[in-house]
């Protein structure tokens, strides 16, 4: 799908311009500018677009995984992701275990000081005194996980949600970048539901200029558009990824209809 080009109209030079040339302007006057170059009806927004962005800049690009150990850290992550839901589940089900035994336990011994002699390596207090009145301290925590019912419906409560862990089947090849794809679709939807405007690549859809990386080479204004507001919200990409994302965003619209 194409998008027209800003033809003769000067280009505002956001998504080309090293990061520390912009660090000393606000938020505000880059919004402005955008909106004059773009003549954009909606500021409010475009702001929220903006602010948008900066949070997916600053939350979910911290601590990413470089591109030579993405691979790797996926598949380690997504292994632990399992055997924390299987060892969540195998502990409900031993819990589960316990208490029947527990219950099981002491509806067949009846506490029986004959046979808890015969059964357990100890001896019981002898008759007579307060000693003779309890349970061995030994033996006390049986009685503790049939009484204390409350306590292992709880530790099922909390155990539930990582037994039911929503974790992916294995994935192969590089990761995608959900941080672009998800600042993409923001941009989408403001150009496209907010502006009105046709969305499409136009340069950015030619490998030739995938490879060569210079953004001053776009020339579309949605892709402009989504270079520029990714660079000034801190949002990094390359061409080869913008590209990419841009794909799965017009895929998903086209697969929701």
């Amino acid at each position: 799908m194409g998008d027209e080009s800003d033809g003769d109209q000067p280009l505002i030079y956001f998504a080309n311009t090293p990061m520390s040339e912009l660090a000393h302007l606000t938020l505000e006057p880059l919004c402005d500018a955008v909106a004059a170059h773009y003549e954009l009806r909606d500021p409010v927004a475009l702001d929220e677009l903006a602010h948008t962005l900066i949070g997916y800049a600053c939350r979910d690009q911290f601590n990413n995984p470089m591109p030579g150990e993405a691979v790797d850290r996926r598949r380690l992550g997504r292994g632990l992701a399992r055997r924390i839901k299987t060892d969540a589940s195998n502990m409900i089900q031993l819990a589960r275990s316990l208490q029947k035994s527990a219950q099981e336990f002491q509806k067949v011994v009846h506490w029986s000081p004959a046979l808890l002699e015969e059964i357990f390596q100890l001896e019981l207090p002898e008759p007579g005194g307060l000693e003779g009145l309890f349970l061995p301290a030994e033996l006390v925590c049986i009685d503790g996980v049939v009484e204390r019912a409350g306590a292992w419906t709880l530790l099922e409560r909390s155990l539930q949600p990582l037994a039911s862990l929503p974790v992916r089947t294995g994935k192969s090849g590089t990761p995608a970048n959900i941080t672009l794809r998800h600042a993409v679709r923001s941009c989408r939807r403001y150009w496209c539901d907010v502006e009105k405007l046709p969305w499409g690549m136009y340069r950015l859809s030619e490998a030739t200029v995938r490879r060569k990386n210079d953004r001053a080479d776009l020339v579309g204004r949605a892709e402009q558009f989504v270079a520029n507001m990714l660079t000034i919200c801190g949002v990094g990409f390359n061409l080869q990824g913008l590209n990419s994302a841009w794909k799965a965003v017009d895929d998903e619209e086209i697969s929701l209809g």
